[in-house]
């Protein structure tokens, strides 16, 4: 059965006072880099997991985060909900998965949630943020490191979460927000400006949960947290739901996301753990069920989850707000993605001509191996074993000795400047013409092995295998 990728979910559940900010200092950057040691070292699916954590200092009470591209440098940036602060916090990605100083914005209020979303529709990524006095605020995004403020408008006191969805089907994102007592959705005028406000009766508690499918078999399970711990309940099919399975993390779990952190195509879950100043992973098992949990440290009272690839490696880095400790820490993944092969054809190759190609992989430790290990490549087309280019023909076409077929142990063409037998010494240093001008070099004139295709037509199938430089491999059939 084929392994589907779930996406990012998170659950909150919401601390209802904020304390008191611990003494200390407020430098922009408090520790940067050091390596992650996890409590116990996981070796189940996907490779081991590794960390390492940069901390930023906020003061305040960080409560919770988005990712966007505020800048529009092809990075995301951290924003940061202060509510103590009565602010907004911008950590601006130098692009290597540290950040600039931070920036801060007023807000009139306590914002307690935020969203990052297109609301106006020019392509830009926009913030909404909610406030506990029952406001929420709209932000648009400049595309030059900067946000313009847009309105504010009405909801229920002490709503506490805010989400987007195009609600009416309008191609306008839409905005739904959750109070204990009531939801209200918040219609987009298509301009960003959200005049129409529908409130519904029949709110959610804070303690909410994650519904996702969890076993692949198209149902929506539930992850719920506990004083200790989560509990798995899978969906039976028939409107009810497994008694559980609990799995112990760190003491008051308030917050997790999911997300695939191990590059094995599972979404594996995280946990915030608000008393123990620690996060918990547990690695999925694909089948509903998850691995033990590996706990790491954070700062001191951890109260969010956002999970993006904030260094561009195409993994999911964890951020999290630590409100007691105020400031907000990244953890950037480390973990070695399963080495795959990402070529899964060839370009067609037609007899006379050259023909180029490169095997291209992914993960593992580079630098990378390949050999043919069954069938076999067309005539007089080669495998570079360390570039993993495919040719007919040297692409430096006379600058370079052309590779060297391992069969044959013969140049696919002869060395630039090689003398030519039964030629003389004017032909060697370049042929002239009448007037005793040079021509420029001569083309040499051995009958030397053809550099196109001389493979009859037809359909040549083979088996590459790739090895990196941790002795990992893998296969791919081509053809």
């Amino acid at each position: 059965m084929k392994k589907r990728l779930l996406p990012i979910i998170a659950f909150m559940i919401i601390i209802l006072s904020f304390n008191k900010p611990v003494p200390g200092g407020a430098e922009e950057v408090a520790q940067e880099g050091s390596e992650l040691a996890a409590e116990e070292v996981s070796e189940g699916n996907g490779g081991p997991l590794d960390f390492s954590p940069g901390t930023y200092s906020l003061g305040g009470f960080p409560r919770a985060t988005t990712l966007l591209d505020i800048d529009s440098d092809g990075h995301l940036d951290i924003v940061v909900t202060n509510p103590e602060k009565h602010n907004i916090t911008i950590l601006l990605n130098r692009g290597d998965g540290t950040f600039e100083p931070k920036k801060d914005y007023p807000i009139d209020g306590y914002p307690i949630s935020i969203i990052s979303t297109d609301i106006d529709g020019d392509s830009k990524t926009d913030l909404v943020v909610l406030d506990s006095e029952g406001k929420v605020r709209t932000f648009f995004n400049t595309g030059e490191g900067t946000l313009s403020a847009g309105r504010t408008y009405p909801v229920v006191v002490y709503s506490f979460s805010i989400s987007a969805s195009d609600v009416n089907q309008d191609g306008a994102i839409d905005l739904i927000v959750l109070s204990a007592e009531t939801h209200t959705v918040l219609l987009n005028d298509g301009k960003g400006g959200f005049d129409t406000i529908l409130a519904y009766p029949g709110g959610v508690n804070a303690p909410t949960k994650i519904t996702a499918d969890l076993n692949a078999d198209s149902r929506s399970d539930m992850i719920l947290g506990d004083k200790e711990g989560v509990s798995v309940l899978l969906n039976n099919g028939d409107e009810t739901f497994s008694s559980g399975t609990g799995y112990a993390t760190g003491k008051m779990p308030v917050a997790a996301a999911m997300g695939d952190l191990d590059s094995d195509q599972e979404a594996d879950l995280v946990v915030a753990n608000y008393v123990g100043n620690t996060i918990s992973i547990l690695k999925s098992n694909g089948d509903g069920t998850f691995q033990e949990a590996i706990n790491y440290p954070s700062g001191k009272g951890p109260n969010s989850i956002t999970l993006g690839d904030i260094d561009g490696d195409e993994d999911m880095d964890i951020i999290v707000t630590n409100g007691l400790s105020r400031d907000v820490t990244v953890f950037i993944n480390n973990t070695v993605r399963p080495l795959e092969v990402i070529t899964d054809s060839l370009p067609q190759g037609r007899r006379g001509t050259s023909y180029i190609t490169t095997l291209e992989a992914k993960g593992g430790a580079p630098p990378y191996n390949w050999t043919v290990i069954s069938g076999s490549l067309p005539p007089t087309l080669h495998l570079n074993p360390e570039t993993g280019e495919m040719f007919s023909l040297d692409k430096h076409h006379g600058e370079a000795e052309a590779p060297q077929d391992v069969a044959s142990g013969f140049s696919l063409r002869p060395k630039s400047g090689s003398k030519t037998p039964g030629k003389g010494n004017d032909e060697e240093e370049g042929a002239r013409d009448e007037k005793g001008e040079d021509k420029g070099e001569p083309l040499p004139s051995l009958d030397p092995p053809c550099f196109c295709l001389k493979a009859p037509a037809g359909l040549y199938r083979f088996t590459v295998r790739v090895a990196d430089s941790a002795s990992h491999s893998t296969t791919a059939d081509l053809n």
